[in-house]
């Protein structure tokens, strides 16, 4: 029993501290408020913002503004029904406001532009276009009448410093901006295209372009030749056709035109049988060492030879039959219908006043 009326004895004075008159004795300080200051304290209030007992609160004062008197630090004592602040006479700080906005080099830019300010703005600036923060401070502050902060100090971008320009380009800086000239045969806003100089289509007559820097060429069709394969190749430029034939030039090809007593491609074959074991005895008339009766402008010519038929035209010939060894100084084609001829012997000469032609055969 002894223990449960010493807990029933002790119990009412534990009350009793806690309740006094009815009501709840309050051991908290209550909080202190100081013009134009922020407060921080070490410890949290209660719900009605008090603080309990040993709570250190330091007062500073607020942004655009410098003290004037008092402490910045108070301590909440409570002792018995007695709660109160310690640390003598609270902090007071001066706020006066600035005139006019704060000044800022040409061409930067602010925020302020008002006559008067108070104590705390802030003006915030900024660099021109195409520049970058060197130094200084980018918002100043009015504190107490006057403003707070360095100068803003820019400086312009570069934008080349990144060597943008490819294959060669020059990079010309800009405000916030740059440009690129580029060299020859590129393009683009970074000289990164090789410029088609094909794209003018320049080869002609079915050439085909081939692109370089600043260049191009042309691979010509058959027949063609030149820069921009402009120019007909001449394939008569060799001189193809044999025995005065005639060259008639084509696209990359060519026909031959060929003299009176020739034929083929190349007016190299004889149309008139070749003249045999042919003997020369006019060297003016023969060709050496393998003499061949030829075409000459449409007159036949060779030296002595052995013939089995002969043609000639009207004439009177004298001496009897034509057979054998003849000698033919000079005959010429008339165009007009031959007539056979009759053999002679011995071996007979026949003048210039004669007009022949001589086949060989069996």
């Amino acid at each position: 029993m002894r223990v449960i009326v010493g807990l029933l004895l002790c119990l009412p004075p534990v009350l009793y501290v806690a309740l006094v008159g009815g009501g709840r004795v309050r051991k908290r300080c209550k909080p202190l408020v100081f013009p134009d200051t922020i407060r921080d304290c070490d410890k949290e209030p209660n719900a009605e913002g008090r603080y309990p007992s040993g709570t250190v609160c330091n007062f500073e004062c607020r942004l655009g503004c410098v003290k004037d008197t008092g402490g910045t630090e108070r301590v909440c004592k409570v002792k018995g029904r007695s709660k109160w602040w310690t640390g003598g006479r609270g902090l007071k700080c001066r706020c006066r406001p600035c005139d006019g906005a704060p000044s800022h080099p040409e061409g930067y830019t602010s925020d302020c532009g008002a006559a008067t300010y108070q104590a705390g703005h802030t003006c915030v600036f900024t660099c021109p276009a195409g520049n970058v923060k060197v130094s200084g401070d980018e918002r100043k502050v009015c504190v107490n009448s006057h403003w707070r902060g360095e100068d803003l100090v820019c400086e312009e971008i570069n934008e080349c410093s990144s060597d943008p320009c490819a294959n060669g380009g020059i990079c010309n800086d800009g405000v916030d901006s740059y440009t690129c000239t580029c060299a020859p045969g590129y393009e683009g806003d970074h000289c990164e295209t090789d410029t088609d100089e094909c794209s003018s289509d320049p080869c002609e007559n079915g050439g085909i372009c081939n692109d370089g820097v600043d260049s191009y060429t042309c691979t010509c069709a058959p027949g063609y030749e030149g820069d921009h394969c402009e120019t007909d190749t001449d394939e008569c430029s060799s001189d193809p056709c044999a025995n005065g034939g005639t060259c008639n030039d084509g696209v990359d090809s060519y026909t031959c035109t060929c003299a009176p007593g020739y034929e083929g491609d190349h007016c190299e074959t004889v149309t008139f049988d070749e003249c045999v074991d042919c003997i020369c005895e006019v060297e003016s008339n023969c060709e050496m060492p393998d003499p061949l009766c030829r075409m000459d402008g449409g007159s036949l010519s060779c030296g002595p030879f052995q013939i089995k038929l002969a043609y000639w035209t009207d004439a009177t010939l004298k001496g009897g039959e034509l057979m054998g060894v003849v000698t033919l100084l000079l005959g010429t084609w008339p165009g007009m219908p031959l007539k056979p001829g009759l053999g002679m012997s011995p071996p007979a000469r026949i003048g210039p006043a004669y007009t022949m032609v001589v086949q060989t055969g069996t």
